[in-house]
Protein backbone atom coordinates (compact mmCIF):
# COMPACT_ATOMS: atom_id res chain seq x y z
CA UNK A 1 0.00 0.00 0.00
CA UNK A 2 2.87 2.08 0.93
CA UNK A 3 4.45 1.99 -2.50
CA UNK A 4 1.42 2.73 -4.55
CA UNK A 5 0.08 5.67 -2.39
CA UNK A 6 4.42 6.78 -3.18
CA UNK A 7 3.18 6.37 -7.07
CA UNK A 8 -0.06 8.39 -6.72
CA UNK A 9 2.08 11.34 -5.42
CA UNK A 10 4.67 11.37 -7.74
CA UNK A 11 1.47 10.88 -10.39
CA UNK A 12 0.47 14.02 -8.66
CA UNK A 13 3.28 16.13 -8.99
CA UNK A 14 3.93 15.20 -13.00
CA UNK A 15 0.14 16.81 -13.43
CA UNK A 16 1.31 19.74 -11.67
CA UNK A 17 4.43 20.27 -13.73
CA UNK A 18 1.97 19.53 -16.64
CA UNK A 19 -0.13 22.45 -15.72
CA UNK A 20 2.42 24.90 -15.27
CA UNK A 21 3.99 23.66 -18.38
CA UNK A 22 1.00 24.06 -20.55
CA UNK A 23 0.54 27.99 -18.51
CA UNK A 24 4.01 28.76 -19.66
CA UNK A 25 2.85 27.73 -23.03
CA UNK A 26 -0.43 30.08 -23.45
CA UNK A 27 1.56 33.01 -21.75
CA UNK A 28 4.60 32.75 -24.72
CA UNK A 29 1.65 32.34 -27.41
CA UNK A 30 0.27 34.96 -26.06
CA UNK A 31 3.11 37.03 -26.31
CA UNK A 32 3.97 36.54 -29.54
CA UNK A 33 6.77 34.21 -28.62
CA UNK A 34 7.85 30.99 -30.27
CA UNK A 35 7.40 27.80 -28.03
CA UNK A 36 11.16 25.81 -27.34
CA UNK A 37 9.64 23.00 -29.40
CA UNK A 38 9.01 25.47 -32.67
CA UNK A 39 12.33 26.95 -32.29
CA UNK A 40 13.43 24.66 -35.56
CA UNK A 41 10.65 26.12 -38.27
CA UNK A 42 12.21 28.30 -40.29
CA UNK A 43 11.54 31.97 -41.21
CA UNK A 44 9.39 30.91 -43.99
CA UNK A 45 6.82 29.58 -41.31
CA UNK A 46 3.31 30.95 -41.37
CA UNK A 47 1.62 32.48 -38.70
CA UNK A 48 -1.02 30.27 -39.06
CA UNK A 49 1.49 27.31 -39.09
CA UNK A 50 2.69 28.14 -35.96
CA UNK A 51 0.06 28.86 -34.62
CA UNK A 52 -1.57 25.47 -35.70
CA UNK A 53 1.92 23.53 -33.90
CA UNK A 54 0.72 25.59 -30.90
CA UNK A 55 -2.46 24.07 -31.04
CA UNK A 56 -1.32 20.54 -31.55
CA UNK A 57 1.46 21.17 -28.33
CA UNK A 58 -1.84 22.17 -26.24
CA UNK A 59 -3.99 19.31 -27.51
CA UNK A 60 -0.90 16.56 -26.65
CA UNK A 61 -0.06 18.19 -23.49
CA UNK A 62 -4.18 18.28 -22.24
CA UNK A 63 -4.15 14.35 -23.86
CA UNK A 64 -1.35 13.56 -21.54
CA UNK A 65 -2.97 15.14 -18.59
CA UNK A 66 -6.15 13.34 -18.99
CA UNK A 67 -4.27 10.18 -19.32
CA UNK A 68 -2.58 11.01 -16.30
CA UNK A 69 -6.42 11.89 -14.68
CA UNK A 70 -7.62 8.60 -15.68
CA UNK A 71 -4.31 6.47 -14.11
CA UNK A 72 -4.88 8.47 -11.32
CA UNK A 73 -7.99 7.67 -10.77
CA UNK A 74 -7.19 3.99 -11.52
CA UNK A 75 -5.02 4.21 -8.77
CA UNK A 76 -7.27 5.72 -6.06
CA UNK A 77 -9.38 3.01 -7.25
CA UNK A 78 -7.40 0.15 -6.81
CA UNK A 79 -5.66 1.99 -3.22
CA UNK A 80 -9.43 2.17 -2.19
CA UNK A 81 -10.32 -1.45 -3.03
CA UNK A 82 -7.48 -2.60 -1.21
CA UNK A 83 -7.97 -1.01 2.32
CA UNK A 84 -11.36 -2.11 2.20
CA UNK A 85 -9.93 -5.97 1.87
CA UNK A 86 -7.57 -5.19 4.93
CA UNK A 87 -10.45 -4.05 7.06
CA UNK A 88 -12.49 -7.18 6.05
CA UNK A 89 -9.25 -9.50 6.21
CA UNK A 90 -9.25 -7.53 9.81
CA UNK A 91 -12.44 -8.05 10.78
CA UNK A 92 -12.30 -11.88 10.02
CA UNK A 93 -9.65 -12.04 12.24
CA UNK A 94 -11.11 -10.34 14.72
CA UNK A 95 -14.21 -12.51 14.43
CA UNK A 96 -12.65 -15.79 14.87
CA UNK A 97 -10.63 -14.28 17.75
CA UNK A 98 -13.82 -13.41 19.75
CA UNK A 99 -15.79 -16.91 18.77
CA UNK A 100 -12.86 -18.58 20.13
CA UNK A 101 -13.32 -17.17 23.34
CA UNK A 102 -17.17 -18.02 23.20
CA UNK A 103 -18.17 -14.39 21.88
CA UNK A 104 -19.93 -13.58 18.73
CA UNK A 105 -21.48 -10.91 16.61
CA UNK A 106 -19.48 -7.94 18.00
CA UNK A 107 -17.64 -6.97 14.24
CA UNK A 108 -19.82 -8.44 11.49
CA UNK A 109 -21.98 -5.13 11.99
CA UNK A 110 -25.12 -6.50 13.30
CA UNK A 111 -26.59 -4.06 15.47
CA UNK A 112 -26.21 -4.97 19.24
CA UNK A 113 -29.00 -4.99 21.68
CA UNK A 114 -29.37 -1.74 24.17
CA UNK A 115 -27.94 -2.10 27.63
CA UNK A 116 -28.87 -0.09 30.64
CA UNK A 117 -25.95 -0.37 32.40
CA UNK A 118 -22.29 0.02 31.12
CA UNK A 119 -20.50 -2.80 29.01
CA UNK A 120 -16.82 -3.50 29.90
CA UNK A 121 -14.40 -4.24 26.55
CA UNK A 122 -15.29 -7.63 25.39
CA UNK A 123 -11.36 -8.86 24.86
CA UNK A 124 -10.39 -7.81 28.18
CA UNK A 125 -12.92 -9.43 30.17
CA UNK A 126 -12.31 -12.35 28.08
CA UNK A 127 -8.92 -12.63 28.69
CA UNK A 128 -8.91 -11.44 32.05
CA UNK A 129 -11.35 -13.39 33.49
CA UNK A 130 -11.62 -16.77 31.45
CA UNK A 131 -14.83 -18.57 32.39
CA UNK A 132 -14.91 -21.44 34.93
CA UNK A 133 -16.48 -25.32 33.58
CA UNK A 134 -19.22 -25.48 36.22
CA UNK A 135 -18.87 -29.09 37.22
CA UNK A 136 -21.29 -31.61 36.43
CA UNK A 137 -23.39 -34.21 38.79
CA UNK A 138 -21.02 -36.33 37.72
CA UNK A 139 -17.77 -35.24 38.65
CA UNK A 140 -19.41 -34.05 42.07
CA UNK A 141 -20.53 -37.74 43.32
CA UNK A 142 -17.54 -39.34 45.28
CA UNK A 143 -16.60 -42.77 43.81
CA UNK A 144 -16.25 -45.58 46.11
CA UNK A 145 -13.29 -47.60 45.89
CA UNK A 146 -13.84 -51.38 44.99
CA UNK A 147 -11.75 -54.23 46.91
CA UNK A 148 -8.53 -55.12 44.84
CA UNK A 149 -8.89 -58.26 42.84
CA UNK A 150 -5.42 -59.98 41.79
CA UNK A 151 -7.83 -62.92 40.11
CA UNK A 152 -8.20 -65.47 43.13
CA UNK A 153 -11.04 -67.27 42.43
CA UNK A 154 -12.29 -67.17 46.18
CA UNK A 155 -12.05 -63.09 46.19
CA UNK A 156 -14.18 -62.93 42.61
CA UNK A 157 -17.77 -62.73 44.58
CA UNK A 158 -16.93 -60.00 46.84
CA UNK A 159 -15.56 -58.36 43.97
CA UNK A 160 -18.33 -58.32 41.47
CA UNK A 161 -20.99 -57.81 44.47
CA UNK A 162 -19.25 -54.50 45.43
CA UNK A 163 -18.88 -53.48 41.82
CA UNK A 164 -22.62 -54.24 41.27
CA UNK A 165 -23.53 -52.90 44.54
CA UNK A 166 -22.08 -49.13 44.44
CA UNK A 167 -23.19 -48.62 40.65
CA UNK A 168 -26.94 -49.21 41.36
CA UNK A 169 -27.10 -47.34 44.62
CA UNK A 170 -24.77 -44.13 43.41
CA UNK A 171 -25.56 -44.39 39.92
CA UNK A 172 -21.98 -44.26 38.54
CA UNK A 173 -21.78 -44.16 34.63
CA UNK A 174 -18.98 -46.07 32.77
CA UNK A 175 -16.58 -44.01 32.89
CA UNK A 176 -16.37 -43.00 36.55
CA UNK A 177 -16.51 -47.28 37.33
CA UNK A 178 -13.73 -47.57 34.34
CA UNK A 179 -11.73 -45.38 37.09
CA UNK A 180 -12.22 -47.48 39.62
CA UNK A 181 -11.85 -50.77 37.87
CA UNK A 182 -8.18 -49.12 37.00
CA UNK A 183 -7.73 -48.44 40.63
CA UNK A 184 -8.69 -51.91 41.80
CA UNK A 185 -7.58 -54.67 39.44
CA UNK A 186 -4.35 -56.26 40.04
CA UNK A 187 -1.80 -59.15 39.36
CA UNK A 188 -3.00 -62.01 36.75
CA UNK A 189 -6.76 -60.12 37.12
CA UNK A 190 -4.76 -56.92 35.39
CA UNK A 191 -2.84 -59.32 33.43
CA UNK A 192 -6.11 -60.35 31.68
CA UNK A 193 -7.98 -57.17 30.81
CA UNK A 194 -5.14 -54.78 30.56
CA UNK A 195 -5.88 -54.32 26.94
CA UNK A 196 -9.50 -53.12 27.65
CA UNK A 197 -8.78 -50.92 30.44
CA UNK A 198 -8.29 -47.78 28.36
CA UNK A 199 -11.78 -47.18 27.14
CA UNK A 200 -15.26 -46.37 29.07
CA UNK A 201 -16.98 -48.21 26.97
CA UNK A 202 -15.26 -51.83 27.51
CA UNK A 203 -16.03 -51.90 31.03
CA UNK A 204 -19.28 -54.34 30.53
CA UNK A 205 -16.35 -56.89 28.67
CA UNK A 206 -14.34 -56.52 31.41
CA UNK A 207 -16.25 -58.10 33.82
CA UNK A 208 -17.41 -60.42 31.63
CA UNK A 209 -13.45 -61.33 30.87
CA UNK A 210 -13.10 -61.54 34.43
CA UNK A 211 -16.15 -64.00 35.38
CA UNK A 212 -15.01 -66.20 32.99
CA UNK A 213 -11.40 -66.49 33.65
CA UNK A 214 -11.83 -66.26 37.60
CA UNK A 215 -15.58 -66.31 38.65
CA UNK A 216 -17.59 -69.25 37.03
CA UNK A 217 -18.55 -72.00 39.84
CA UNK A 218 -16.02 -74.62 38.91
CA UNK A 219 -13.24 -72.38 39.47
CA UNK A 220 -14.65 -71.00 42.74
CA UNK A 221 -15.21 -74.70 43.75
CA UNK A 222 -12.19 -76.17 42.86
CA UNK A 223 -10.46 -73.12 44.32
CA UNK A 224 -11.99 -73.76 48.15
CA UNK A 225 -11.40 -77.67 47.73
CA UNK A 226 -7.55 -76.76 47.07
CA UNK A 227 -7.56 -74.72 50.26
CA UNK A 228 -9.05 -77.71 51.91
CA UNK A 229 -7.06 -79.67 50.63
CA UNK A 230 -3.74 -78.28 51.69
CA UNK A 231 -4.44 -78.49 55.49
CA UNK A 232 -2.33 -80.87 57.08
CA UNK A 233 -3.40 -84.24 58.78
CA UNK A 234 -4.58 -83.30 62.21
CA UNK A 235 -1.97 -84.75 65.35
CA UNK A 236 -3.58 -86.23 67.70
CA UNK A 237 -3.99 -83.19 70.74
CA UNK A 238 -3.59 -80.57 68.61
CA UNK A 239 -6.92 -79.11 69.54
CA UNK A 240 -6.13 -75.56 68.06
CA UNK A 241 -5.45 -77.79 64.53
CA UNK A 242 -9.16 -79.40 64.86
CA UNK A 243 -10.54 -75.53 65.72
CA UNK A 244 -9.27 -74.09 62.61
CA UNK A 245 -9.71 -77.85 60.90
CA UNK A 246 -13.50 -77.24 61.64
CA UNK A 247 -13.67 -73.87 60.25
CA UNK A 248 -12.25 -75.20 57.05
CA UNK A 249 -15.05 -77.74 56.18
CA UNK A 250 -17.57 -75.20 57.43
CA UNK A 251 -16.63 -72.32 54.90
CA UNK A 252 -16.49 -75.37 52.43
CA UNK A 253 -19.80 -76.88 52.84
CA UNK A 254 -21.59 -73.30 52.95
CA UNK A 255 -20.07 -71.97 49.89
CA UNK A 256 -20.95 -75.84 48.43
CA UNK A 257 -24.40 -75.32 49.31
CA UNK A 258 -24.59 -71.65 47.97
CA UNK A 259 -23.19 -72.65 44.72
CA UNK A 260 -25.78 -75.52 44.72
CA UNK A 261 -22.97 -78.01 43.60
CA UNK A 262 -24.44 -80.96 45.24
CA UNK A 263 -22.35 -83.15 43.41
CA UNK A 264 -19.11 -82.13 44.99
CA UNK A 265 -21.32 -82.35 48.24
CA UNK A 266 -21.40 -85.96 47.82
CA UNK A 267 -17.74 -86.24 46.49
CA UNK A 268 -17.03 -89.61 47.86
CA UNK A 269 -13.52 -88.85 47.32
CA UNK A 270 -13.63 -85.67 49.04
CA UNK A 271 -15.43 -87.07 51.57
CA UNK A 272 -12.85 -89.42 52.15
CA UNK A 273 -9.85 -86.63 51.97
CA UNK A 274 -11.41 -84.61 54.63
CA UNK A 275 -11.91 -87.31 57.16
CA UNK A 276 -8.17 -88.45 56.99
CA UNK A 277 -6.98 -85.46 57.94
CA UNK A 278 -8.96 -86.44 61.36
CA UNK A 279 -7.25 -87.68 64.38
CA UNK A 280 -8.33 -91.65 64.91
CA UNK A 281 -10.55 -90.43 67.72
CA UNK A 282 -12.51 -88.32 65.24
CA UNK A 283 -12.56 -90.63 62.88
CA UNK A 284 -14.06 -93.20 64.57
CA UNK A 285 -17.04 -90.71 65.86
CA UNK A 286 -17.56 -89.91 62.05
CA UNK A 287 -17.63 -94.01 61.21
CA UNK A 288 -20.51 -93.94 64.05
CA UNK A 289 -22.21 -91.14 62.81
CA UNK A 290 -22.46 -91.70 58.80
CA UNK A 291 -23.71 -95.43 59.86
CA UNK A 292 -27.21 -93.26 60.67
CA UNK A 293 -26.92 -91.21 57.67
CA UNK A 294 -26.71 -93.85 55.08
CA UNK A 295 -26.12 -93.18 51.65
CA UNK A 296 -27.31 -89.08 52.10
CA UNK A 297 -23.93 -88.53 53.72
CA UNK A 298 -22.60 -85.22 52.69
CA UNK A 299 -20.26 -82.40 53.16
CA UNK A 300 -22.72 -80.82 54.98
CA UNK A 301 -23.49 -83.46 57.74
CA UNK A 302 -19.35 -83.61 58.35
CA UNK A 303 -19.85 -79.65 59.15
CA UNK A 304 -22.60 -80.37 61.40
CA UNK A 305 -20.36 -83.36 63.44
CA UNK A 306 -17.13 -80.53 62.85
CA UNK A 307 -19.36 -78.08 64.88
CA UNK A 308 -19.88 -80.28 67.52
CA UNK A 309 -16.00 -81.12 67.64
CA UNK A 310 -15.20 -77.61 67.78
CA UNK A 311 -17.71 -77.27 70.76
CA UNK A 312 -15.97 -80.42 72.76
CA UNK A 313 -12.89 -78.86 72.04
CA UNK A 314 -13.97 -75.33 73.38
CA UNK A 315 -15.13 -76.87 76.55
CA UNK A 316 -11.58 -79.29 76.94
CA UNK A 317 -9.83 -75.88 76.63
CA UNK A 318 -11.73 -74.04 79.34
CA UNK A 319 -11.74 -77.02 81.49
Amino acid sequence: MITRAMSKLRATDEMDEDNVEMGKVERETARGETPPNMEGAGPGTSKGAQSHGVVNVMMEMWCQMQDGQRANAMQMQQFQMEVLRMNQIQMEKTNILLQSLGISGRTTGEPRPQSTTAEPSVISDAVSSPRQPVPSQETQRKLYDLPEFDGDPEEWPMFNEAFTMTTAEYGYSDRQNMLRLQKAIKGKAMETVECLLIHSSNVSNILETLKQNFGRPEKLVKSQISRVREFPSIREGRLEQLVEFKMKVQNLASFLEAANARQQLKNPTLMEELILKLPVQQRLEWARHSKQLGDEKSISHLKSMASGIGRRSARLRIG
